[in-house]
């Protein structure tokens, strides 16, 4: 996967003092992103130490926060087979997360599970995947940009996924307008490659859900060339600039620790009209916008967390927050204003750790 070897650009290595076993372990109940730093830490030290010596990682957790951890995890293994082949394992120990999770079951690491990390997970990792609960793929830079038409052909499995899941026809097209807008963004914003997972699962009650993962490592963060722009004054030159300085003015006068020009850029980025496309004036941006429109009025799953998350700056998906008013701009406050008001800090969020690149990561009940 292009980039992976930046996964490490943010970590520290974790100091393990009195070093004895060649086992890392995660004992925490719920696995997530705090998890998955602590284990980048471990790595890094280790390849820095010991960089032909076999390891394990033992997972205890019962219970996963949100649907990108698996597939984040995926592409930690990607990292290892690629540069250390066969020298790592991750081990899952829990057999309510084996048995009970669906969107862990259905998941290369699953499959992985115990195994020597090596060539073969590489060619299952690159492989597309497309069952009757599952679609999964790889979907490169350098063939997006031998034929730009390949997100369609991409899009087109998604759409034919989606109808075999049995939604009814209103959600299968805002589903599929969400993923395809995101995918499209990701090829348009930044030099990488782009991870897809879908999973549509029973649930009690006869419901479906539905989760959708998609990530690209990149050191273009959303929201990130707007901030360049207003910086350069070249904000003009491109759609939605208007709005964007409108909003300036009122926000620059609040910035934070918790919310600075960063954390504007990023509410920037997921505004109708706001793009940073070349050529884009007053013609573009409606993206990230669609996403939020299409997953609006839709109920997350309480049991997994949906955001999208870029860099240190992360958007929570209430969509209590995911109004569009009539100008196509959402404020993500209780005023939905966009113009005079700064988002909830409940909602956007500055993290504590910056990620090397883009996470959307969905969960709906449908």
């Amino acid at each position: 996967m292009r980039n992976i070897e930046i996964l490490f650009n943010n970590v520290e290595e974790v100091n393990h003092d009195g070093f004895n076993d060649s086992i890392f372990y995660i004992k925490t109940r719920f696995l997530k992103g705090k998890e998955i730093y602590r284990l980048l830490g471990y790595i890094k030290w280790v390849n820095h130490h010991f960089p032909s010596k076999e390891f394990s990682i033992y997972v205890k957790s019962d219970k996963i926060a949100s649907a990108d951890v698996v597939s984040t995890i995926e592409i930690i293994m990607c990292y290892l087979a690629s540069f250390y082949p066969n020298l790592w394992k991750i081990c899952f120990t829990s057999k309510l997360l084996l048995e009970r999770n669906v969107l862990f079951h259905n998941s290369l690491a699953y499959e992985q599970n115990g195994k020597r990390i090596g060539e073969g997970y590489l060619k299952k990792f690159s492989k597309k995947t497309i069952g009757l609960n599952h679609f999964r793929a790889l979907i490169s830079l350098d063939e997006f940009l031998q034929d730009n038409k390949s997100i369609s052909a991409y899009c087109d499995d998604i759409f034919s996924f989606l109808k075999h899941t049995e939604l009814d026809e209103d959600s299968c097209a805002d589903l599929f307008d969400a993923c395809s807008e995101v995918i499209s963004n990701v090829f348009d914003h930044t030099e990488s490659d782009c991870l897809v997972d879908i999973k549509c699962s029973s649930v009690i009650g006869g419901r479906k859900l539905f989760t959708f993962t998609i990530i690209s490592i990149s050191t273009i963060f959303i929201g990130s060339k707007i901030v360049e722009l207003i910086d350069n004054g070249q904000i003009s030159n491109y759609s939605g600039s208007a709005i964007v300085l409108k909003a300036y003015k009122y926000h620059s006068r609040c910035f934070s620790t918790d919310y600075d020009k960063n954390s504007f850029g990023f509410v920037c980025a997921f505004q109708n009209r706001v793009s940073t496309r070349v050529n884009s004036k007053e013609s573009g941006g409606t993206g990230l916008t669609t996403l939020l429109k299409r997953i609006h009025g839709k109920k997350t799953e309480d049991s997994y967390h949906s955001y999208v998350l870029s860099g240190d700056n992360m958007l929570l998906l209430n969509t209590q927050y995911l109004n569009v008013d009539s100008e196509g701009l959402i404020g993500f406050n209780d005023s939905n204003d966009f113009y005079n008001d700064t988002p909830n800090r409940a909602i956007v969020v500055k993290e504590q750790n910056v990620f090397p690149g883009t996470i959307f990561s969905v969960s709906l009940l449908l």
